[in-house]
């Protein structure tokens, strides 16, 4: 009898050994593009953060230093970018060869976690396959700088498994597993403070006579909350500013259709999810909450801590309005996957076929929705981390060919521009006097909060001295490809500075200062804030028939309460009011000057708008971005 039942357990384990295996490999085959994917964006200001270590003090603060909204990620940054890059250097495969390996072991805890919670080996499984197939992780599986998503993830989910261990069992050395994870968990991301109340929320389901034992774990969450706020600076990045009002409710509901199948496409989490989407979420978020609600009228409060995660985790997020984001719910989900897998469980211990049909039903939806979302989305990052490596490559043969000169780059597109340039890739490649072609940065929204384009711009009398020296090489990006086209572009550039006057005016131009009225503010980069009310002069256009054409920039905290509206006047008469509503996006503004302004002399402009926006910490009253005016012939 004794040997029959050794039998079954070591049957019971290889089962469970292989049964996790699967699930593992599962996730490497639906995340194998993230794998592949190349450095991108913030990147590129981690890798080249081992350039600023050269002894014990710059290391230290390299370490400890704030950055990123005054964040220290001691190890899911820091350490991970410093001692990776010093390696391996611009080779991106391992950095997700680590980050595929954290979450492999993030699904193993999640697995025995769920074993332990609901003694069932289908909830077990069932979790972490749901967890791999949400869209919502494509972006912490692929992106190295969201590698914090990842390993604070592991470390919860691994302080949450000595949790139940210590539950159980009573010994030290759990209680001690569980303070040893919390801890590093504050080298990871600041979602960590929340483990206290998931600590809280599960002994007071299933384990009152622990819920005051819990109590200690508050107190690094508030004194890390405390330290935080009173020693990091807050951020001026618009996009990161608090809005703790009833703003966060309309953020949850995004957030919530989301995690259940309402995705979007990248960079528009606001745009109107999928029809399919948008029912699959509706016939998901009814019954996971009727079947959390049943257990609870049948005293089994389980269902409701595991809505209880998502709502913990999401919580943090939430107050920050305009920066929603798909890596912010990869911690969120893991609650919504271990309520799915608790329901699948449940399902099939009952054996009732409408249970087990309507459960089998939902939750092949699911994966089948979601992981093709989730490959979607993972191949974006792909191509555009493929562009930008074949892109730098491309520049270092150049280069290599051409030591010494000046490049310009046409054809730059505002995504491809933000998916790497803000953050200065080129100098971890020793790669120097890299520009735009002038006259083509017009078409990247600048974007100021991120650093702005003022790195990359080159004046284009300078850009004609060089290429008339021979002194500069220009690369066309067509379809993906280098071309070297310095030929044609220097003529193009000759015609058009040929045909320059006074009648173009840019607002960071040293040359044109004395233009603008005492009211703007100074320029910064490539463009000037303007006040409520501010004026500049041009010189008025030499014959009927022109427009004056205004180039400008209004960031989403502008238009947080609708369109703002811009009225230009020209020696007095009015030429228009422009709507302008496209936030975070250039906009170029045209007004038909009067035929009798046309003749010599100056014409000065009046501009105004409705609204003005104080950035906290900013004494400013800011009103609009511009960035250059001018007179063209209409087009």
């Amino acid at each position: 009898m004794q040997s029959r039942q050794e039998e079954r357990g070591t049957s019971a384990g290889a089962e469970w050994r292989w049964g996790l295996a699967a699930v593992i490999v599962f996730a490497l085959w639906l995340d194998w593009p993230g794998i592949k994917t190349w450095f991108s964006a913030d990147d590129f200001a981690w890798l080249g953060l081992r350039l600023h270590v050269h002894d014990f003090d710059t290391l230290v603060w390299a370490l400890f230093h704030p950055f990123a909204q005054g964040t220290v990620r001691v190890l899911s940054e820091r350490v991970y970018f410093l001692t990776l890059s010093s390696i391996f250097g611009f080779n991106a495969i391992p950095f997700h060869v680590v980050t595929f390996l954290t979450q492999a072991a993030a699904l193993a805890l999640l697995a025995v976690c769920m074993r332990r919670m609901t003694g069932s080996t289908a909830a077990a499984f069932a979790a972490p396959v749901f967890w791999t197939c949400s869209a919502m992780t494509a972006q912490a599986v692929s992106w190295s700088s969201a590698y914090n998503e990842v390993l604070c993830g592991a470390l919860l989910l691994a302080a949450f498994y000595f949790l139940l261990r210590h539950i159980e069992s009573n010994r030290g050395s759990d209680l001690v597993g569980l303070w040893i994870c919390y801890l590093l968990g504050f080298g990871t991301l600041e979602h960590v403070v929340v483990f206290p109340f998931l600590a809280a929320g599960w002994a007071l389901c299933r384990a009152r006579g622990y819920l005051l034992r819990t109590l200690p774990l508050f107190v690094p969450a508030a004194v890390f909350a405390g330290l935080h706020f009173a020693l990091v600076p807050a951020t001026t990045d618009p996009l990161y500013q608090l809005h703790v009002d009833a703003s966060m409710f309309p953020t949850f509901r995004i957030y919530w259709l989301m995690a259940t199948g309402a995705f979007r496409a990248p960079d528009d989490w606001f745009a109107p999810p999928h029809p399919a989407g948008l029912v699959l979420s509706l016939s998901l978020s009814i019954s996971l909450a009727a079947f959390a609600a049943f257990r609870a009228w049948k005293k089994d409060f389980r269902g409701l801590f595991f809505l209880g995660w998502f709502v913990f985790m999401v919580g943090p997020v939430l107050p920050l309005r305009d920066h929603v984001q798909d890596y912010y719910l990869t911690l969120p989900v893991i609650g919504l996957a271990m309520l799915g897998g608790w329901g699948i469980g449940v399902a099939i211990e009952n054996r009732r076929l409408p249970y087990v049909a309507l459960a089998a039903i939902l939750a092949g939806a699911f994966c089948l929705y979601s992981a093709r979302d989730l490959r979607i989305e993972l191949n974006w990052y792909y191509t555009r981390g493929r562009r930008l490596e074949s892109l730098i490559e491309g520049i270092a043969a150049e280069r290599k060919s051409h030591p010494g000169a000046i490049i310009l780059l046409n054809g730059v597109s505002d995504r491809l521009f933000w998916s790497g340039f803000g953050d200065h890739p080129f100098r971890l490649l020793g790669l120097g006097q890299i520009y735009l072609a002038p006259g083509t940065e017009s078409a990247i929204n600048p974007h100021p909060e991120w650093g702005g384009i003022s790195d990359y711009v080159i004046p284009p009398a300078q850009a004609r001295a060089a290429l008339s020296a021979g002194n500069a090489r220009v690369l066309t990006i067509v379809s993906g490809r280098l071309l070297e086209t310095t030929a044609a572009y220097r003529r193009v550039l000759e015609a058009e500075m040929d045909n320059l006057s006074h009648s173009i005016v840019d607002a960071a131009d040293p040359a044109s200062a004395s233009r603008f009225s005492p009211e703007w503010y100074p320029p910064e980069q490539d463009f000037r804030w303007m006040p409520r009310t501010a004026s500049v002069t041009l010189e008025a256009p030499r014959k009927p028939g022109m427009d004056l054409v205004i180039t400008g920039f209004c960031p989403a905290v502008l238009l947080a309460q609708g369109p703002l509206h811009l009225t230009v006047s020209a020696n007095g008469t009015r030429l228009g009011i422009a709507t302008v509503n496209a936030p975070g996006q250039t906009v170029v503004l045209k007004f038909p000057i009067p035929p009798q302004l046309a003749g010599e002399g100056p014409m000065k402009l009046d501009l105004s708008v409705d609204r003005v926006y104080r950035a906290p910490g900013d004494k400013r009253d800011l009103g609009f971005i511009v960035r250059r005016f001018e007179l063209r012939a209409p087009s």
